[in-house]
């Protein structure tokens, strides 16, 4: 049984992982390759990961594991129905909304073979569980092994050999070899229920404290809410730190590839029962890389290019443990997992919808990036415990409004010297805020103050005559040095 669930999840996961690269490789012709087709259709398979927990959650309560068999063999045949995989249809008319498009093609192309995949984590934890009645968060390790080994493979060896029909043709029979192991496992000889075998086997080995909480009610809305928002933030870090990559520091093809592998690492580290070790690094390192990026973002470094890029890499796989390593610690009795993963869920998706369709209609600038920073180090290093008070709020405050007046003296008395300017500003900025690193909320929010202030101190610096901000990223109208040319730029280009 072990060896058949981890095998299903594994290939869930690494088709699901190799659909989105290939279906927006499909897309490249209408939209081409800028970052938010990538970002829109990471929205899209996130929202079909929460349909697919929130059926999974449902479909779970409902009679015997093999009805729930019968259930799910139905949806995956449905799946089968509309491959091989295309991103075909009408093309974008004039005035479309290009996020908008591209979501309602996937739909149509895709919808139900990614929504019975979503399924499986979940359902097959669930199962394996009622099966054997042994702890199945490990599970969620090969699931994650899965995602990470197609996002890998695909630009090195998919890509380069296969065509988009081709590709197309062998994901539609991986489809199939993966239906028949879901077939197989939910047909197995049963077991005892998932809860009785929760209470049970916590019992027998003496944690009544666990046998208690696995027969109980399910979590509560601030538990939900609690494991949403460890979710959201790493997601939303994840699209901000991809943006920010293939804009400002490296237009590379595929470079994409390595936020979200990062991204995906975290979960097989957190969940993985013998990586604690990375868990406790990740935290200690977090204040470290949060004061350090939030100089080089506010000076506007771009070089080295190496450098930067570990560094935001860096932090967001520091974010990414901290946070999910939070959701491992708090995570539910067996018996309520499906819940528990589609909080995680619905986090990821309202995470990845806020950066890909809510912040370029409210933002001129990234500025949704510097917010998941403040966030995550402000909530990632803080335990459940921990509460924030009105105090935090006024210090963040103070190195706030301290920011505003140094750059403001600052700027009258430099002259031409903007770098050395920058450098003493936001220098001093980032030595207010590692002060304050031992209290988590109040460090959040002191580097959120000083990402503000840095905003209002660039609108009054900078020689910015328009800015403009749409799907395809932020263009900016500018001054040379000498006021003599207006410059087009996007990003640093």
């Amino acid at each position: 049984m072990s060896a058949l669930a981890v095998t299903s999840l594994f290939l869930s996961a690494a088709l699901l992982f190799s659909m989105q690269p290939m279906l927006s490789r499909m897309g490249l012709p209408m939209l081409g390759g800028a970052p938010s087709v990538w970002n829109t259709s990471m929205v899209f398979f996130q929202a079909a990961v929460l349909m697919g927990y929130g059926l999974a959650d449902v479909l779970a309560r409902v009679g015997t594991v093999r009805v729930q068999a019968w259930v799910f063999a139905g949806l995956i045949a449905c799946g089968w129905v509309v491959q091989p995989l295309r991103l075909g249809g009408a093309a974008m008319a004039p005035g479309d909304s290009p996020a908008g498009w591209l979501l309602g093609r996937l739909l149509v192309s895709a919808g139900l073979p990614a929504l019975a995949l979503s399924m499986a984590a979940p359902l097959l934890q669930r199962w394996f569980h009622g099966r054997t009645g042994r702890d199945p968060y490990f599970l969620y390790v090969a699931s994650n092994l899965g995602s990470l080994g197609a996002l890998v493979a695909y630009p090195f060896w998919v890509e380069p050999w296969l065509g988009l029909a081709g590709q197309a043709e062998a994901w539609r029979w991986g489809y199939v070899a993966w239906g028949v192991m879901v077939w197989a496992m939910g047909m197995a000889p049963g077991g005892r229920g998932a809860a009785v075998a929760s209470v049970v086997a916590a019992l027998g080995s003496g944690r009544a404290g666990e046998a208690i909480a696995a027969a109980g009610g399910a979590p509560g809305a601030r538990k939900l809410a609690s494991w949403a928002l460890m979710g959201a933030i790493p997601a939303s870090l994840l699209q901000g730190c991809t943006m920010f990559l293939t804009t400002d520091i490296a237009s590379v093809p595929l470079l994409w590839v390595v936020p979200l592998a990062t991204y995906l690492a975290t979960f097989v580290l957190t969940f993985d029962a013998g990586m604690r070790r990375p868990v406790a690094w990740a935290r200690r390192a977090l204040p470290y890389l949060g004061v350090s990026l939030l100089l080089a973002l506010m000076t506007r470094a771009t070089q080295p290019v190496g450098l930067l890029m570990a560094l935001h890499l860096g932090f967001l796989l520091a974010a990414g443990l901290a946070c999910h390593g939070r959701l491992v610690e708090e995570r539910p009795a067996a018996c309520h997992l499906t819940r528990f993963y589609l909080a995680l869920a619905a986090g990821g998706v309202a995470g990845g919808a806020f950066n890909a369709l809510v912040a370029p209609q409210v933002f001129r600038t990234m500025a949704e990036y510097p917010l998941a920073i403040s966030m995550a180090c402000g909530l990632g290093l803080a335990g459940a415990g921990m509460r924030w008070a009105w105090k935090d709020t006024g210090v963040a405050a103070l190195v706030g409004g301290g920011v505003l007046a140094g750059g403001w003296a600052a700027g009258a008395l430099a002259g031409g010297h903007e770098r050395l300017r920058d450098a003493g500003v936001f220098g001093l900025a980032a030595l207010a805020c590692w002060c304050l690193k031992g209290r988590p909320h109040r460090f959040g929010l002191a580097l959120l103050a000083v990402f503000g202030a840095g905003g209002v101190l660039e609108t009054g610096w900078s020689r910015n005559e328009a800015t403009l901000r749409n799907f395809f990223g932020i263009t900016r109208v500018t001054r040379d040095a000498g006021g003599k040319f207006r410059q087009l730029m996007h990003g640093n280009t």
